[in-house]
């Protein structure tokens, strides 16, 4: 999704881990340079030690850019064989929405919901691939009138499955280590997955 306007920066509070940086690049295509300094000083991962430390600052909102779909999803983001799950948030403050993971070790990702990250975005086309670096605040809109569908892409080799016009195709995920999120807005679609270092959003333009 593009990115909306400019959102107050988040980050760790005191007692909370840093978030995570990469330590070497994954498998896949190598990004490219981040050429602007504010975007390079955003983190790729904002993470927070368990579920109690979002709920302090976030809540679940079943309703938020999705109301027709599940509030939650169960899958396999890291391709550990553990289970994770992934559901709908916003921020207490500015109401902004987003995305809550929460890993098998109870740790907890945030995406969107007014968080400023770095995340990659990746177009696949017939005639390659194309990466971008972009501030990963999401568009989904502070008062809830975005209405996306999401659900679960599965990994399908080094891929990941969509169905299509009720048709499944796999599309090549450069880095992909497990299953990605489907973010649906009718003419236009998206897989958000985790590459092993950063989030990467797939572009899949239909």
């Amino acid at each position: 999704m593009a990115p909306s306007e400019p959102a107050p920066s988040a980050g760790p509070t005191p007692g909370e881990p840093a978030p995570a940086e990469p330590t070497s690049e994954p498998a896949g295509i190598t990004p490219p340079p981040v050429d602007d300094a504010e975007l390079a000083a955003l983190p790729v991962d904002l993470r927070v030690a368990s579920k109690a430390a979002l709920l302090e600052t976030h809540r679940k909102d079943c309703k938020a850019f999705s109301r027709k779909t599940p509030c939650e999803l169960v899958l396999d983001l890291d391709g550990d064989r553990k289970q994770d799950r992934a559901f709908k948030i916003r921020d207490r403050r500015t109401r902004h929405a987003g995305i809550a993971i929460v890993w098998a070790d109870g740790s907890v990702s945030i995406i969107g919901a007014g968080a400023r990250t770095r995340q990659l975005s990746t177009d696949v086309h017939m005639e390659g691939v194309d990466l971008e670096w972009r501030e990963g605040t999401l568009d989904f809109a502070d008062d809830g009138e975005v209405d996306l569908s999401w659900g679960i892409a599965p990994r399908s080799g080094e891929g990941l499955r969509k169905s299509v016009l009720r048709k499944a195709v796999v599309h090549a995920a450069p880095g992909v280590t497990g299953d990605g999120i489907s973010l649906d807005g009718g003419d236009a679609a998206e897989i958000l997955y985790w590459d092993g270092a950063r989030w990467r959003w797939l572009i899949l333009g239909f």
